[in-house]
């Protein structure tokens, strides 16, 4: 499922479909989805607990968002979230970068360059947009 803010996955991914990245995940196993800007959506298949990877923050941190016994629940009550919305999806940002730069097509986000961790700024003026699975294994050898 796509919409202009996040992509859920037909059929979840393993840790390996993030390339250098996946190291940075945790206990995590799935790959579920992502955010129009870049952030990776996480399951534990043994617990049912999901995870937000937030990888334009110093560190990449993980927050846990519980257990859900599906993808859809997860979706209902964190990815529908306003305050959530507010502070990972970024409505007005990802409509400016729209706006900027044209729609993402499958697989595509939208991303700073350079990334902050290599010393960009991170400021929307910088972003650009492309292979969501490019960006996510060029970022994790970014930080090695």
């Amino acid at each position: 499922m796509h919409t202009e803010l996040y992509t859920l996955l037909r059929s979840s991914k393993q840790l390996d479909d993030l390339g250098a990245l996946g190291e940075f995940c945790g206990g995590f196993h799935d790959v579920v989805g992502y955010s129009s800007l870049g952030d990776v959506f996480l399951r534990d298949p043994d617990t049912k607990e999901y995870a937000v990877v937030y990888l334009q923050k110093h560190g990449f941190p993980a927050r846990k968002y519980g257990p859900y016994d599906t993808v859809e629940k997860f979706q209902e009550s964190v990815l529908e979230d306003k305050s959530f919305a507010e502070y990972c999806l970024k409505p007005e940002a990802v409509a400016e970068l729209r706006d900027r730069i044209g729609d993402l097509n499958d697989s595509e986000v939208y991303f700073p360059q350079p990334f902050p961790c290599l010393g960009g700024s991170g400021e929307l003026s910088t972003y650009s947009k492309g292979n969501v699975w490019v960006y996510f294994d060029i970022l994790g050898q970014s930080v090695e």
